[in-house]
């Protein structure tokens, strides 16, 4: 089992596809195992909300 607590992208490398590149990369160095990403409400006052949200 594998329990991503916390992931963290720098603020310059967002919205380029990075955290996506980690999480496919997790999925498969560890197939084998089950992933659980720990995931935070999203603060629907944030400034970057929009950014934040994804579908």
């Amino acid at each position: 089992m594998i329990f991503i607590l916390y992931l963290a992208i720098n603020n310059k490398k967002r919205s380029c596809g990075n955290g996506s590149y980690l999480l496919r990369w997790y999925l498969e160095k560890y197939r084998d195992k089950s992933i659980y990403l720990n995931i935070d409400k999203i603060n629907e006052n944030a400034i970057d909300y929009n950014i934040r949200k994804k579908d």
